[in-house]
């Protein structure tokens, strides 16, 4: 410091620049031999500086003014932002500690052990927030809504229980579906209550909802079930050709589209359709239209029999397999989140060589779309006139769709497959 002001010439300059950097010096004062002041910059009262003597220019004297409560108000602020980090650090500490304590742990205890009961068909179980080992609103209403959800499980297999064995055809159990339902193979060799090689997960399944349509039993009497929406066309000239229509669309695409960017919507859509597209023509359909994330197929065959409906049918079979990433029964990693849901339907037509088909079949294309949006996630809705023909390869479930009668495939026999040549 004293080298500061070795020179008198910059004693003014050097003064002000330690006055403007130095928030603890007050003053600078030059004192001459005799200890008469010849320069002062700062402050003039010496109240509350601590008073630092140097050695000047040419044996002169210097006095600095330093603030003696500087250094003590840094220590306090310190002081004082150490103690609020440190409050803050306890509340944080205590509160984990509160929330992962023996109670808390007992209480998700408990909480696993009624969820396990539920799961094994013990619908008797209830939670009580009010008793809980953690008291809050939150668990209370944890416990609330367990109740409510065993209840209405209690409720309605209560309601199957009773309604085994109705066989109206217009009874409607619909709200008793699962939502992520799947198709499944059926072996020939197997009884349909078997667990077969592509199904739906055990929980979300049940099969006294499963009815297994064998219509070649002469002695028994034909269901009475309600027309199809759309009536087969005419004979006319041309060739009577039996097509099948397959309508598939991705069950949540708008919330799919929502939750990815532009890009990757792109890439997604390109692999479905490029999927649905290749597996269509493996079973020999022809794709007739793609509009974003619906894509309608056909299936023909001049042949009398069940080709066209089988060879549609084990189309949707197999793509549903591709796209829930299951493959010879055991179930993998997907490649997106891709949902299916597809509508069938079927019709006779009188095509000639300068015939429209995809025109003369509009109204059984509309009918299938109309099944497929009021499909649910995994589910394939077929119409009555579909199932009649090829009953025999089935296992089906009765299913509404806008009022109308039509139903959901929930097996395909093996020999089905085969006869697709698969």
């Amino acid at each position: 410091m004293e080298e500061v002001f070795s020179e008198e010439v910059f004693f003014a300059d050097r003064a002000r620049s330690i006055l403007d950097t130095r928030n603890n010096v007050g003053y600078v004062r030059l004192l001459d031999h005799n200890g008469v002041l010849e320069k002062s910059f700062g402050f003039q009262d010496d109240k509350g500086f601590e008073k630092l003597t140097l050695k000047g220019p040419e044996g002169k004297t210097v006095l600095l003014g330093l603030r003696s409560s500087v250094g003590k108000s840094f220590h306090l602020d310190a002081l004082l932002w150490s103690l609020i980090f440190a409050s803050l650090m306890a509340v944080v500490f205590t509160s984990l500690i509160r929330f992962i304590s023996d109670r808390a742990f007992r209480f998700m205890g408990e909480f696993s052990e009624a969820v396990g009961s539920v799961a094994s068909g013990d619908y008797s179980v209830r939670l009580d927030g009010r008793s809980s080992l953690i008291a809050g609103a939150g668990v209370q209403w944890l416990c609330r809504e367990f109740n409510e959800m065993v209840s209405s499980l209690e409720g309605g297999s209560a309601d199957r229980d009773d309604t085994e064995d109705l066989e109206d055809a217009d009874f409607d159990r619909s709200d008793e579906l699962p939502t992520d339902f799947r198709p499944k193979i059926v072996l020939r060799e197997e009884q349909s209550s078997d667990v077969s090689a592509f199904e739906a997960p055990q929980d979300s399944f049940d099969e006294g909802l499963v009815e297994i349509v064998h219509v070649e039993e002469e002695d028994a009497e034909p269901e009475q079930e309600a027309p199809s929406a759309v009536t087969e066309v005419a004979d006319s000239k041309g060739k009577k050709v039996d097509i099948s229509i397959l309508v598939v669309k991705i069950a949540d695409f708008e919330t799919l589209i929502e939750d990815v960017s532009p890009s990757s919507v792109n890439s997604l859509t390109a692999d479905y359709r490029k999927t649905v597209s290749t597996t269509v023509g493996s079973f020999g359909g022809t794709v007739e239209a793609i509009l974003r994330d619906e894509v309608v197929a056909f299936f023909t065959s001049p042949d009398p029999g069940p080709v066209a409906k089988l060879n549609c049918v084990c189309c949707a079979v197999e793509m549903m397999q591709l796209f829930a990433g299951v493959v010879d029964g055991q179930k993998i990693s997907t490649r997106s989140d891709i949902k299916l849901k597809m509508g069938i339907s079927s019709a006779d037509l009188p095509v000639s060589d300068e015939s429209d088909v995809f025109a003369l079949a509009k109204p059984f294309v509309d009918e299938a779309k109309a099944l497929c949006d009021g499909a649910r996630a995994w589910s394939v809705f077929v119409t009555t006139g579909f199932r009649e023909g090829a009953s025999d390869y089935l296992e089906v479930r009765r299913e509404k769709v806008d009022g109308n009668l039509c139903y959901a495939v929930t097996g395909v026999e093996e020999e089905a497959l085969q006869r697709a040549g698969r």
